[in-house]
């Protein structure tokens, strides 16, 4: 009884303070002040433990002990904060279900795994997040940017994209999601891609490519894994602006586009490479018929005269 009793003693605020520091030592503290905690943030009627009491008592038939009153109360008052405190304990959403994010900036990649041991490689300019306490019950990766998934065999997710959502078992594929543009190209097994109302099942060498929610024609994948990996940037059916982002995020410059017609439909679909600017730029300017000119802060890509 005597852990009852200190308990009920601290609960009312009535420990000596030499008390108080004993029994913030104990072991079972921990859980008691946990309860306590999460026991005031309950709403509800005012607690009346003489009432409550009276009407158990009133239906036993038999008494085989005599409790003095005011314990009566005291173990009234434990009891009911135990059961509300577990109340809430087991109502309250796990803490382990918070946001676990990481994030490649330009320039750079970066590789994690999931709970499940599947493994992520992070693009540059690129974030994702998961819940990674609770990953059992919502298997799901919210993705902004662009990612490589190696997924560990037999385990399934939901990848969630601004663009659309992919759904997969144990495959190996890549999701890109930047602006308007949604591209997922699968390098093992099968995946579902769902973008707006279309759902399209696609198989190893095969990519589906959205713009604005419509699909644009993709060519057949013959490599194992992304391009982007191998340090090159990979388009299909680009403009200019989607280009220059791209290299933005893997190079990690400053690039101005000035006085160049955006109204023009050109678009590039090739590879050019993510650690030679040099080469990349040339394969910019002969694409988009553009001037190319270094300053100290940057790129300026021009039009023609």
């Amino acid at each position: 009884m005597k852990k009852e009793h200190d308990l009920a003693k601290w609960l009312a605020g009535e420990m000596t303070e030499q008390e108080r520091v004993d029994f913030e030592k104990t072991p079972e503290f921990s859980s008691y002040d946990k309860i306590a905690r999460f026991s005031q943030l309950l709403e509800a009627p005012d607690f009346d433990s003489d009432k409550m009491y009276n009407s158990i008592i009133s239906r036993e038939k038999k008494q085989t002990k005599v409790i003095p009153l005011y314990r009566k109360n005291l173990l009234l008052k434990i009891a009911a904060v135990l059961v509300i405190g577990l109340g809430i304990w087991f109502a309250m959403p796990d803490t382990n279900e918070e946001n676990h994010q990481e994030l490649a900036v330009a320039g750079k990649t970066s590789i994690f795994q999931l709970p499940d041991h599947s493994e992520v490689t992070l693009n540059a300019g690129s974030d994702a997040a998961y819940q990674s306490g609770n990953w059992d019950k919502n298997r799901e990766i919210s993705l902004h940017g662009e990612a490589f998934f190696k997924v560990a065999k037999g385990k399934t997710f939901d990848v969630l994209t601004d663009c659309g959502k992919v759904t997969v078992v144990g495959t190996q594929f890549n999701v890109k999601s930047r602006g308007n543009r949604f591209e997922v190209t699968c390098f093992e097994g099968k995946v579902r891609v769902q973008c707006a109302d279309n759902v399209i099942f696609i198989t190893k060498g095969q990519k589906v490519a959205f713009e604005n929610g419509a699909a644009i024609p993709s060519k057949f994948m013959e490599s194992d894994r992304p391009s982007w990996m191998d340090r090159q940037m990979e388009f299909t059916s680009e403009n200019l602006q989607g280009v220059v982002a791209e290299m933005k995020r893997q190079y990690n410059i400053n690039i101005d586009v000035v006085a160049v017609d955006k109204t023009k439909n050109q678009a590039f679909t090739g590879v050019m490479p993510a650690d030679k600017l040099e080469v990349a730029l040339e394969i910019v300017s002969r694409t988009f018929g553009i001037h190319v000119k270094k300053t100290e802060s940057g790129i300026i890509l021009s039009g023609n005269d």
